[in-house]
């Protein structure tokens, strides 16, 4: 009698491992990120930087994605700390106040799978005047092909990806019109160099400051859902 309890308790086992299996999708987990971080502190100013950095070094495109994002913050500190220390200088020798630079960025990662990235880092400064004043960089990167990809190598070649795009983004604008320039200044349109990143949720279309909106509206943000671009895209998000 034990051994048909164990015979029957095997079975059921299999039968609910083989519901489990075949119910059970394979989940590309991404890249593994970790960061470098530079912290200083100097009478020019402050500095907090976090660089992302995937970790399988050994992938030449990896090797190359990671070099882009470090070569970007290094050139902006290096930029940076030399007008800073220029503007310090200049403020002794005049006998005025200086005011510390200040140098910090922070990121998160919205898309992430073996075949693609989109990297998201805010470069944020304060040089000195009324307020501080941060950019939003993107990255986004295809490492099947081994590049960096601008908006319209995302879809179709001859689609219409631009309107449909203005058209959502209008929608968007005429809910809050108070947040955004009304005049000459105001959105006409994606440009052809365009800051864009992914998420699960469709095509994000980034503004920076004074783009499109006054300083304290902030970078705008605008989500294309795939579903208003699906039937021009390239790619399968997911």
């Amino acid at each position: 009698m034990l051994n048909i309890r164990r015979k029957v308790s095997k079975i059921i086992g299999v039968i609910l491992l083989s519901f489990v299996m075949c119910g059970m999708t394979l989940v590309d987990e991404g890249y593994k990120f970790t960061e470098k971080r530079i912290n200083e502190t100097k009478s020019y100013g402050t500095i907090d930087i976090k660089v992302p950095i995937i970790v399988e070094s050994n992938n030449n495109n990896v090797k190359e994605f990671n070099g882009i994002v470090e070569g970007d913050i290094a050139d902006w500190q290096k930029d940076l700390v030399e007008l800073a220390k220029q503007d310090e200088a200049e403020s002794k020798s005049k006998g005025i106040d200086f005011r510390p630079y200040s140098l910090d960025t922070v990121y998160k990662i919205p898309y992430n799978t073996k075949n693609f990235v989109s990297l998201v880092v805010d470069y944020y400064q304060y040089t000195g005047g009324a307020h501080g004043l941060t950019t939003r960089n993107t990255y986004n990167y295809d490492f099947n092909q081994g590049k960096r990809l601008r908006l319209f190598e995302l879809f179709k070649e001859g689609y219409d990806y631009q309107t449909k795009i203005n058209d959502v983004i209008r929608q968007q604008i005429a809910k809050n019109p108070s947040e955004y320039f009304q005049d000459e200044n105001g959105f006409k349109g994606i440009k052809n160099k365009q800051d864009f990143y992914i998420d699960k949720d469709g095509i994000v279309i980034v503004f920076q400051l004074y783009d499109i909106a006054p300083y304290a509206s902030g970078i705008k943000e605008f989500n294309i859902p795939f579903s208003a671009v699906q039937d021009g895209l390239l790619y399968k998000f997911k």
